[in-house]
């Protein structure tokens, strides 16, 4: 093998892990600034997550009432007693005999 002078493999060495470092510096960089993006997309997901899980428990809340009151029992209580009350209001007339009427726009 060729000899080579100490300075010239030590300034080509030198060269490359300059090289070789500097590729990794740019490369940590760019995943610095990535990670940086990454986490701010993430607070903001996380802050639409909450606002939107507290929105759900509002509209559950006004629903279906609140756990803790027991005599709350939001929209739904209210629904099923107008529900309740038109069956009742149908099995009325539909026990009634006095629904027959003659209606002068039909001809026999």
């Amino acid at each position: 093998m060729a000899d080579i002078p100490i300075a010239i493999l030590s300034t080509v060495i030198t060269l490359i892990a300059g090289a070789l470092f500097t590729l990794v510096g740019i490369i940590y960089r760019r995943l610095r600034s990535r990670i940086a993006e990454l986490e701010d997309t993430l607070e903001a997901v996380e802050s639409q997550l909450l606002t939107l899980a507290r929105d759900i428990d509002t509209a559950q809340s006004w629903m279906f009432g609140r756990e803790e009151d027991s005599t709350n029992e939001g929209v739904a209580a209210e629904i099923k007693e107008i529900n309740d009350r038109l069956q009742q209001v149908i099995d009325l007339l539909h026990d009634e005999e006095s629904l027959a009427f003659d209606r002068d726009d039909i001809d026999d």
